[in-house]
């Protein structure tokens, strides 16, 4: 089954989902991201393949460091 998006150029170009499926799992074992996450970056970026895995890796960085914020909160919170 294939998708059909806009690709910019005045039409519609269709994209076979296993593209789309293909590009999730690779963004998620690239970057460590979850299938949902990547998934949404796929839907939102589609085509620039660059784009979408700077984009990723900054996701990923952001998340990693709320998460260590976070830690370096509650293990402060313990020792009070």
């Amino acid at each position: 089954m294939a998708e059909e998006r806009y690709d910019g150029g005045g039409s519609i170009a269709t994209v076979p989902s296993e593209e789309k499926n293909f590009r999730v799992l690779f963004l998620s074992k690239e970057t460590g991201l979850d299938a949902d996450s990547a998934r949404e970056l796929v839907d939102k970026i589609e085509r620039d393949g660059a784009a979408l895995l700077h984009a990723a890796r900054q996701m990923k960085a952001t998340r990693d460091d709320r998460q260590a914020s976070e830690w370096l909160r509650r293990r402060a919170n313990r020792r009070r």
